[in-house]
């Protein structure tokens, strides 16, 4: 007797498990190979940052630096024109300063240089090797999944087969295509639930931001009729504007509330269906 398409799900799931398994494995593979790629080794770096600057300070000195905001010297500019060619000055002679440095130290730079690229190399060269394994590896279980062709690509998942197996388990399905769509189904309901969800909570914000606007300009409203007398002996325009701000900010209310209600009813609807 062949097997019922429970069981043949049961049997593919632990198939999908090792495929899941090993899509992770690749994917972190993957993520190594781009730390590598990215990964700065130290030793030149460290070498220089302890013994650059006291070099650069023992030969020339501290570096000049042009006038703060509130220094009152940058207001001459006999000043300020003396500070930039100490500035221009002392960059010259810093240029020879680390050539003298590179030159003094040059064999035990080369060193540092030297171990810095092997342990670069050496990182990525052993993330490589295993995303090329990982690699060989999911497309060889990738062979064997499809090979059964059960479910499209979709669907290799546990928590799909789970979904599927539980429609069988529940008589909600007779047949592994019915159980299939009913799974489509289902999913695309949650994504737009979802999605209705987020423009529902977007536009109760934006419904909130307008509310109070209407308030501010109800308050010049009331603000304007406490001086009428004032405002019909020359403000008409002025009244006729407010009036006409009120009455759109109104409308632009009313019609978001109802975009909030047939929202709120949709979600309503696909979370009930």
């Amino acid at each position: 007797m062949g097997q019922t398409i429970v069981e043949e799900l049961r049997t593919f799931r632990k198939l999908i498990i090792e495929f899941e398994q090993v899509t992770r494995e690749n994917e972190a593979a993957k993520l190594k190979v781009k730390e590598a790629k990215d990964y700065q080794p130290k030793r030149l770096a460290g070498f220089d940052d302890a013994y650059l600057t006291k070099f650069v300070v023992d030969r020339i000195g501290e570096a000049p630096t042009p006038f703060g905001p509130l220094d009152l010297r940058r207001l001459s500019k006999r000043a300020v024109a003396k500070r930039d060619a100490a500035i221009q000055r002392y960059n010259e002679k810093l240029e020879q300063v680390k050539q003298e440095y590179n030159h003094l130290y040059h064999d035990k730079r080369q060193e540092f240089q030297r171990l810095d690229q092997e342990e670069k190399t050496g990182k990525l060269s052993f993330a490589e090797e295993q995303l090329y394994k990982t690699s060989q590896v999911l497309a060889e279980v990738t062979r064997k999944v499809e090979s059964v062709n059960l479910l499209p690509p979709s669907l290799y998942s546990c928590h799909a087969i789970d979904r599927l197996i539980t429609y069988f388990e529940d008589w909600r399905a007779d047949t592994l295509k019915e159980a299939i769509n009913l799974y489509f189904d289902e999913s695309w309901r949650k994504d737009e639930s979802q999605r209705l969800q987020r423009s529902f909570e977007a536009l109760a914000q934006q419904m909130k931001g307008n509310e109070e606007q209407v308030s501010e300009v109800l308050k010049l409203v009331r603000e304007t009729r406490d001086t009428q007398f004032e405002i019909m002996n020359g403000n008409e325009e002025q009244v006729s504007e407010v009036l006409k701000l009120v009455s759109e900010t109104r409308d632009a209310l009313f019609e978001m509330r109802s975009k909030v209600d047939d929202i709120d009813y949709s979600i309503y609807e696909l979370k009930n269906k």
